[in-house]
């Protein structure tokens, strides 16, 4: 049936009737249309890449920056992460192998929740500090003085300007520049001016400048002083500060000095505050062109300690119109567009709990503060502290400079939101309980007394039942007045420690918080750790305890004061998180006088330790068993340091099967330590170098700056035959380390791997 249906359908075309031209068209044409699809295809893609470089600001996403001549553009000296092909380097760039922590799941501290309203605009160059930094009015340049020049241009390439001075040409001499004659150097902070055509600054000699922005030249001014600020909205005019020269009794007494302000059509000065004794930082003028805000010393009483604040005054005739109610202002002024308003950067005295949540820097954690010139009131606009250099664009956008921490140090950051953002951001926020001295004060010597601690109490009177009342008493009184529960984390007690010790406290209150410290550190340690308390007779801190070896170490946890070394010329007590990473799991003993200490870390000691090493020296396999199980046994399960000491003995004896499966089981065990992942890439080097590699590499991801990882690593690709790979391992250890003790010894690997 179906058969009879075929007949239904028409006779097939035989090839043989179509003639050979036409099948050779037919092909052309079939690879000219696969050759045009690829062509397109390709296209796309470029625009597509091209698109998403444009919105991301350059290439590499946020922060990129264009392709520019190298000539004219500060090279941004940026680490092998911030690198688009990160992921084809020999070695990694970023830490993700990590042991579980006790911290726990973190909740965004005040200042994240500041810093996710923002968005960053610019990275600076790495190894380089901006004291301050500069935004043009449009809000799409920045302008800064590194060294001898001036950083200046678009937030993707910016450009260094040599400050090249013009003068009189004297034979056979070369012309002055700031890099030949120090009082040439351009000092303090560049301003903008109105129209972001000119920077105006000034060098150490005291010479004013103004640099087009466009064709890179530096023009003298025609006064001398320092701090020069523009009028936004008449060019001719500026106002800076002049100093008038005179006899010195002493080298503490400055020139008196005075606010001026200069025309330069018709060279004409005009004094708007007389010289005095008053220091003047930082002008600048108002967006009318009226006022002029300035950061001050003026007003303070004789033989008081200076008041930085901020000053508005009226330029037509000096009077004060406005400051601010607080002092302590850090880095520039900048007004508002509508010229009601200024911010700056100061530090907060007390310091405000949400500084309490970073890392560091409790000395120095300026936020960005709104003074409202009309009611005097002062808003606190960031929270957490580390912001400096506020701009304000001409459409109300804030930019400031921020920290962030990397492998290689902190980074500084341009970042940027509207002012009325920050402003909502800062009505939202509540206000947390000061934490300053007074505070501070009154809590520990209400613990003390809670937890009836005796005035001259010593070793022997704090018993351990005592400790942990102490403790129990500071975290008591402590959450009632700040809110919030004492962290009971290593790293939440280091942060409080730098915080008590960040305060100056009198004898009796300082003595407080060692009591205090010591037995929020004791206790923790004693809880979480295992530790045991071991006081005897004498000063809590009689010295450094310093009594270690494989099985336990001790410890002081009673700090004295801030500083490398206490009253007795004794290093300082470390604090959590550097002891615990010491300690690697050991036995903590927590003792305040060293011939104890050093007694009972001695009673610990295991001579099963000694008895497999003098096995092993005699060639006696038997010994590898030995310190296998001494690392098993349950008592010293969790001894890290006894692990890697009994690895490290392995290695010396090349015992590389036995090294191997003990490494690959404390790896497994603790996943965070580099030194494990480094002797097991030891053990695997000779036998299995991609395996090897791959140890190297978690050894690394574990710690950045493990040094021996890298020098390893090189030796894991030579062995591979990648000698491109290892010469790149070997020059970035060089880079990271350049004056380690291994520098020498990396240096002759790559001048071999180099060859002749």
């Amino acid at each position: 049936m179906n058969a009879e249906r075929l007949d239904e359908y028409p006779e097939a075309v035989p090839m043989r009737r179509i003639s050979q031209g036409w099948r050779i068209a037919a092909i052309f044409l079939g690879f000219a249309a696969l050759g045009l699809s690829l062509v397109v295809l390709s296209l796309i893609s470029m625009i597509s890449n091209l698109n998403a470089m444009m919105f991301a600001g350059g290439p590499g996403g946020p922060g990129g920056a264009w392709p520019t001549p190298p000539t004219t553009v500060v090279e941004n000296q940026v680490d092998e992460d911030d690198l688009p092909d990160a992921a084809s380097l020999p070695y990694p760039v970023a830490e993700d192998v990590r042991k579980p922590t006790e911290e726990g799941p973190s909740k965004p501290s005040a200042r994240d929740r500041f810093l996710n309203r923002t968005k960053e605009t610019w990275k600076a160059p790495s190894r380089q500090h901006i004291s301050s930094l500069a935004v043009s009015p449009d809000g799409t340049q920045l302008s800064y003085i590194h060294e001898n020049s001036l950083i200046v241009g678009p937030f993707n390439a910016p450009q260094a300007i040599d400050i090249d001075i013009p003068a009189r040409p004297v034979a056979g001499r070369p012309a002055p520049t700031a890099g030949s004659r120090p009082e040439l150097r351009p000092v303090g902070e560049a301003a903008w001016s109105g129209d972001g055509q000119f920077v105006y600054l000034a060098n150490a000699g005291g010479q004013l400048l103004r640099v087009n922005v466009a064709d890179r030249k530096t023009e003298v001014l025609p006064f001398r002083g320092m701090a020069p600020a523009p009028f936004p909205n008449d060019p001719a005019q500026l106002v800076f500060v002049r100093s008038n020269p005179t006899g010195k009794v002493d080298s503490d007494t400055p020139d008196p000095r005075e606010l001026v302000v200069g025309n330069l059509d018709t060279k004409a000065v005009r004094v708007v505050v007389p010289a005095g004794p008053a220091q003047w930082l930082s002008p600048r003028v108002s967006p009318d062109g009226k006022k002029l805000a300035v950061v001050s010393d003026h007003g303070q009483a004789e033989g008081i300690a200076a008041r930085w604040r901020v000053l508005a005054l009226d330029l037509a005739n000096g009077t004060m119109e406005a400051g601010s109610p607080a002092d302590h202002i850090d880095g520039p002024i900048r007004w508002t567009p509508d010229g009601n308003s200024l911010v700056y950067a100061r530090r907060i005295d007390p310091l405000p709990a949400d500084c309490r949540d970073e890392d560091g820097g409790l000395d120095w954690a300026p936020d960005l503060c709104l003074l409202d010139l009309a009611t005097r009131r002062e808003t606190r606009l960031s929270r957490g502290g580390g912001f400096s250099s506020p701009s304000v664009a001409a459409d109300g956008e804030l930019f400031f400079l921020t920290h962030k921490s990397e492998a290689q140090g902190s980074r500084q950051r341009l970042r940027q939101l509207p002012v009325e953002s920050a402003q909502r951001f800062a009505d939202g926020e509540k206000m947390p309980p000061a934490r300053g001295t007074d505070q501070f004060t009154a809590l520990l010597d209400k613990a003390c007394v809670e937890a009836k601690v005796p005035a001259d109490a010593d070793g022997t009177t704090l018993t351990p039942a005592l400790l942990a009342a102490l403790d129990e008493a500071f975290r008591t009184l402590a959450k009632d007045h700040f809110g919030e529960e004492v962290a009971d984390t290593p790293k939440g007690l280091d942060r409080l420690a730098r915080e008590l010790h960040a305060l100056s406290l009198d004898k009796k209150a300082a003595f407080h918080r060692q009591l205090v410290l010591g037995a929020l550190q004791g206790e923790h340690l004693r809880r979480r750790h295992g530790a045991v308390w071991n006081l005897s007779a004498g000063p809590l801190h009689a010295g450094a305890t310093g009594a270690e070896n494989e099985f336990a170490c001790a410890a002081n946890p009673f700090p004295t004061r801030r500083g490398p070394y206490d009253e007795t010329g004794y290093s300082r007590c470390m604090g959590l998180t550097e002891l615990l990473s010491r300690a690697r799991g050991r036995s903590l003993l927590l003792a305040n006088d060293p011939a104890i200490a050093k007694k009972t870390v001695a009673d610990r000691l295991d001579a099963t330790l000694a008895e497999g090493t003098d096995a092993l020296k005699a060639g006696n396999a038997a010994g590898e068993g030995v310190l296998i199980a001494l690392v098993e046994k349950e008592a010293n399960q969790g001894n890290r340091y006894l692990a890697l000491e009994v690895g490290k003995k392995l290695y010396e004896y090349q015992r590389l099967p036995a090294l191997k499966r003990l490494m690959q089981k404390q790896t497994t065990r603790d996943p965070g330590d580099p030194a494990l992942y480094n002797l097991l890439g030891l053990a695997l080097l000779d036998a299995d170098s991609r395996q090897a590699q791959n140890a190297f590499k978690k050894a690394l991801r574990c710690k950045l700056h493990y040094e021996p990882a890298y020098v390893n690593l090189a030796s894991a690709f030579e062995k591979a035959g990648d000698v491109p790979s290892a010469k790149a391992c070997l020059r970035r250890y060089l880079d990271l380390f350049p004056h380690s003790s291994l520098a020498a010894d990396v240096a002759l690997r790559l001048g071999r791997l180099e060859g002749p």
